[in-house]
């Protein structure tokens, strides 16, 4: 296997993994929130109504402490509290929703921090694969592009260094001990997705220039980019609309990334697929541009000799392989030429 055959592979191997870093996930989630409201109106009318129920002789009997300090727990209409069992209930299940909604919103959290870690480095890995094929075949070709792979490899730097790792864990924790942590997550979230586009926009067109430079036809565009979010603008609107845009807030971390990804699936099937009709062209793989063929005549005794034959059938002396150029160098086409009296095809 051929060092641009390896290449090619760890492309293809950075492309499959897509299926495990980047996740879409379902905007259904943003429907989080809003049940959980709907739980706690439902909840709180279900509490106000057992409160009637329960203590209703409030109204009927007086108080049943009548000014005296402690209450002996007896009630003046007498016999048993009615619907005190449904009034407990109904405010477990007001201190349950809470925390069972809480521990899924965390959930989601933590699957938005890791999908980024994860795509960001898969990113990067095929971004460096990719820099490195190309420089492969314009060694074979002969080209030039050291101007656009140098570009490349400057903002592979600047991604390494600004699109760190960030923690999902300890960020879940962080917003579980002080919510208002949750505001930097979602600016962070949202920040670094919209920056890391935007390089990658000038990855994907110096990609471009160099495999025009290359002779390989291929177009990166994407279909929408990721629009540009405020910060300040989605806090202000929060509060003024007492968080029901927290709602949309919460779709658009989900569905940004989804749209990006959705992005990647068609990009980098296109360029695979370039990649893998330039090596089809070149003979099978990414092949070498140069193949062994032997002399029509024995350079010891000047008789004919045999296609690959290993030995003059004259004087028995070795007959020495020689190397010719089989592809061009700069399209890749086969030659036809005669060789000493032989076609390539006759070999």
């Amino acid at each position: 296997m051929t060092s641009s055959e390896t290449i090619l592979e760890n492309v293809r191997r950075s492309i499959r993994d897509r299926v495990n870093t980047d996740k879409i996930l379902s905007t259904t989630w943003v429907l989080l929130p809003i049940i959980a409201i709907l739980a706690f109106v439902i909840i709180g009318v279900a509490m106000f109504f057992a409160v009637v129920f329960a203590f209703g002789g409030f109204w009927e009997n007086g108080s049943p402490w009548n000014g005296d300090f402690p209450w002996n727990g007896d009630f003046p209409w007498g016999g048993d509290v009615p619907f005190l069992g449904p009034l407990f209930g109904v405010m477990g299940l007001f201190l349950v929703i809470p925390v069972v909604f809480g521990l899924l919103f965390l959930y989601l959290l933590y699957l938005l921090i890791q999908r980024r870690n994860a795509h960001f480095r898969r990113q990067q890995n095929f971004t460096e694969d990719t820099v490195s094929l190309l420089n492969s075949l314009a060694k074979t070709k002969r080209k030039k592009i050291e101007v656009q792979t140098a570009s490349i490899e400057r903002t592979l730097r600047e991604m390494r260094a600004d699109e760190g790792e960030q923690s999902g864990v300890l960020w879940v924790i962080l917003t579980l001990v002080f919510q208002p942590v949750l505001l930097y997550v979602a600016y962070f979230l949202g920040r670094d997705f919209y920056r890391h586009e935007r390089r990658e926009d000038g990855v994907w067109e110096d990609i471009t220039r160099a495999m025009d430079t290359l002779g390989i036809p291929v177009s990166v565009r994407r279909d929408r980019p990721m629009p540009e979010r405020s910060f300040v603008l989605y806090f202000v609107l929060s509060i003024v609309t007492l968080g029901l845009f927290t709602i949309y807030w919460l779709y658009t971390l989900i569905e940004d990334p989804n749209l990006h990804f959705r992005n990647h699936i068609r990009i980098e099937d296109d360029l695979l697929e370039a990649f893998s009709k330039e090596s089809l062209v070149s003979g099978q793989t990414v092949p070498s541009a140069e193949t062994t063929v032997s002399w029509k005549d024995c350079p010891n005794c000047g008789k004919p000799v045999e296609p690959r034959a290993r030995f003059c059938g004259s004087c028995g002396s070795e007959i020495q392989p020689v190397e010719r150029l089989r592809f061009c160098t700069g399209c890749g086409a086969e030659f036809k030429a005669d060789i000493g009296g032989m076609t390539i095809d006759n070999i």
